[in-house]
């Protein structure tokens, strides 16, 4: 991908909280580059600038890390993102109380006595601060295990997993054979352990999960869909395959989108024992993409790989090369995955700005724990 489009993604992820390191950059810029390329052959999605890439498939692939707490859990806790941190609006100082010549100066407290034995007193033996550990979810067990549920070409699933890393354990499934020879291609590009993809219908995975075991139902921490179905027919697919208190992430567009769909969706959760409402209900995180300016490349490589949310720390210290072959203009398909564009009620096509970014889009995930 072209240095523009990684500045696109560095910047924007960092308006959510989350600092990419130069490694993590250099994956995701070998995975843009290996899917427009296999595009021209395959027709995997119908988003073919590099720049839309980088915000609408990429970012927008990395929202649950910020905006789902069980799973920002996972992360290293240096690099767990708080996103009130990064939200919270602007409040001009308030202004200074006006000079009086006339008032008192304030008074100052007089110094303690002076103490001769207290000098000689000898400090309290030195005690190291306790470690505070980190909480994780209720099984305590790493990683954790998600099943991204309709991949398509990967999304969001190896975002996540190159955010994540060894800290997440993904399964990939999809029912379009191409698009699993692709993720397995880019899981094979990019190195990644602890990743695959597999070719099977969900549908098809439970009931052969049920006769012969070959899929195991119950023992997933997270189900994730970004353009599977609908929300009751995607809870179809996804529930049965998480563990008790496990957690679907529905990626959808705006709110009013999820929420007609979630109120369609009562007569399945009662199924599998969701509340509609108390602590135990879904819930629904809605926000924007940002519009991210384009960083200077220079800029964005100045940092020596992100340890932390705001402020990228010391660390991996290679130097991102881009890869060659991205910049090319590829017809888009007419089947392809356009994800942002899909959802009803939505904001129509982002596009870059004329030197001012992204305009902000607004996306919400549903959030719904099984019993």
């Amino acid at each position: 991908m072209n240095p523009i489009a990684i500045s696109y993604l560095y910047e924007s992820a960092r308006r959510i909280g989350i600092a990419l390191n130069k490694e993590q950059l250099a994956l995701f810029s070998r995975y843009g580059d290996l899917l427009l390329e296999r595009n021209r052959q395959f027709n995997l999605t119908a988003i073919t600038d590099e720049n839309d890439i980088a915000v609408k498939h990429f970012v927008d692939s990395l929202t649950p890390a910020v905006y789902v707490p069980e799973l920002n859990i996972y992360l290293p806790a240096g690099r767990r993102a708080t996103p009130q941190q990064f939200h919270t609006p602007y409040t001009p100082d308030a202004p200074s109380a006006p000079y009086t010549p006339n008032a008192p100066p304030p008074q100052s407290t007089p110094d303690a006595p002076y103490t001769p034995d207290a000098l000689n007193t000898p400090p309290p033996p030195y005690t190291s601060p306790p470690q505070s550990t980190p909480s994780k979810p209720a099984n305590n067990v790493l990683p954790a295990k998600l099943l991204d549920i309709g991949a398509g070409a990967g999304f969001p699933g190896l975002p996540l997993k190159i955010l994540f890393g060894d800290a997440l354990d993904v399964t990939l499934m999809d029912a379009t054979l191409k698009k699993v020879n692709f993720m397995n291609e880019a899981i094979d590009a990019l190195n990644l352990r602890g990743c695959r993809a597999v070719h099977i219908r969900a549908e098809e995975a439970a009931r052969r999960a049920v006769i012969s075991g070959d899929f195991a139902l119950n023992q997933y921490n997270f189900t994730t869909a970004r353009a599977l179905a609908a929300l009751p027919k995607a809870l179809e697919y996804c529930l049965h395959f998480l563990a008790p208190g496990g957690l679907f992430i529905a990626m959808k567009g705006r709110r009013e989108t999820a929420e007609a769909e979630l109120a369609q969706s009562g007569r399945v959760l009662a199924r599998y024992g969701v509340p509609m409402s108390g602590a135990a209900a879904p819930r629904i995180v809605d926000f924007a993409l940002p519009a991210a300016e384009s960083a200077p490349a220079d800029s964005m490589m100045s940092d020596s790989g992100g340890v932390s949310a705001l402020s990228p720390g010391a660390g991996d210290a290679g130097t991102l090369s881009p890869g060659a072959g991205g910049a090319s203009a590829i017809s888009p398909g007419t089947d392809g995955i356009s994800v942002l564009s899909s959802d009803a009620g939505g904001a129509g096509t982002l596009s870059p700005g004329a030197g001012n970014g992204f305009e902000n889009y607004r996306r919400s995930l549903v959030l719904i724990t099984k019993s």
